[in-house]
């Protein structure tokens, strides 16, 4: 009889931490869906500048200007700083592209580190890669040198891409 109730407490046990690892994982997921309206916000925002030809070194948005190649921080709701990097301001990325970021705050998962107005913690990063080519605009999401700042990809919204 012990061990029955032994082996049902932790069929319970076990069941209960499954639960929570799905609860917690959609929750991120929903707070990274939530987060990535502001990455498309800026990016439309970006585009428009490019479209009137005044896309430069910095970007007015969400009131707050964002320069490049420098943590902006912004604290919206679900994103604590945004990184912006232009056209030509980087070795990395050539001439007709750019970058935009988001870090993401109030995230549960191991590794991950909430950013800050002054850091942009780890695991907490969204981009997006934006090329200019003849035909207009193609954006994709992307990571910046594969490092500890990205979200792991399980966490992107399905239409990320």
């Amino acid at each position: 009889m012990n061990k029955i109730v032994a082996i049902v407490l932790l069929l319970i046990l076990v069941i209960g931490l499954v639960l929570n690892n799905s609860y917690k994982t959609s929750i991120n997921r929903a707070r990274v869906l939530s987060a990535f309206e502001s990455l498309i916000s800026l990016e439309k925002t970006a585009q428009d500048l490019y479209a009137h030809n005044q896309l430069g070194t910095f970007i007015n948005w969400a009131y707050v200007i964002v320069n490049s190649n420098i943590l902006t921080y912004v604290g919206l709701d679900k994103v604590e700083d945004v990184l912006y990097i232009a056209p030509g301001d980087s070795p990395d990325y050539p001439a007709n592209q750019f970058i935009l970021c988001i870090f993401i705050s109030e995230l549960d998962f191991d590794g991950y580190v909430a950013p800050t107005a002054t850091s942009s913690g780890e695991k907490s990063r969204l981009c997006k890669l934006v090329t200019i080519t003849d035909g207009g605009l193609n954006s994709q999401c992307s990571v910046l040198k594969d490092s500890e700042l990205d979200l792991p990809r399980k966490y992107w919204p399905a239409d990320c891409d």
